[in-house]
């Protein structure tokens, strides 16, 4: 069949085929620049602030989300003006970089607390632990306190050990993608 503009009219089935074929296109451009740890962002040629850079920044953690921590990132930069990209190029990473370190400074900061919390919450949990085992009495009240005394001292060593392993961890992932960006090759696009 034609339609009134002279052209082919297609089947609901070829139209979902080419509209696939879209997609699986889209995919392999994405798959290629993943697969090569490229980002490209677009910089307008408003002056560099720390607002803006850390706005960039965001962007960047964005678009590394699915890039191996490990895998070395280039970001090609496509900017509005031109003139001076060199320059300009440079004083975006590192201001970029200056909002690197900085959030990097207080990851540390976080990581050296959840391991000093951790500490405490697991030494007052083997202390419930141990006073709960001293209550050796069979009256009512004793058996009550040390089944408190037990269930206290798993909540703190829980907590002590959700600290470690699963808080502790998530710092370490955001800390390794900021290093990624940090040591990034900056081009021009």
């Amino acid at each position: 069949m034609i339609n009134h503009q002279g052209d082919p009219i297609k089947s609901p089935k070829a139209i979902q085929k080419e509209r696939l074929q879209q997609v699986k296109k889209r995919i392999n451009k994405y798959s290629a620049k993943f697969e090569d740890g490229i980002i490209d962002v677009k910089v307008s040629p408003e002056p560099i602030d720390r607002g803006k850079a850390l706005d960039m920044l965001n962007r960047l953690e964005n678009e590394a989300m699915y890039i191996p921590s490990s895998q070395q990132l280039t970001i090609r930069v496509d900017l509005e003006q031109k003139e001076n990209a060199d320059i300009q190029v440079t004083t975006l990473k590192e201001a970029i970089n200056n909002e690197i370190i900085k959030i990097i400074y207080h990851e540390n900061q976080e990581l050296r607390h959840i391991k000093f919390l951790s500490v405490i919450l697991f030494l007052v949990g083997i202390s419930t632990m141990l006073i709960a085992s001293l209550l050796n009495s069979k009256t009512f009240f004793a058996q009550a306190a040390q089944q408190l005394f037990i269930i206290a001292s798993w909540v703190f060593i829980w907590e002590s050990i959700n600290k470690v392993v699963f808080v502790r961890h998530q710092l370490i992932k955001k800390k390794l993608k900021l290093l990624q960006l940090y040591f990034a090759n900056y081009t021009l696009q």
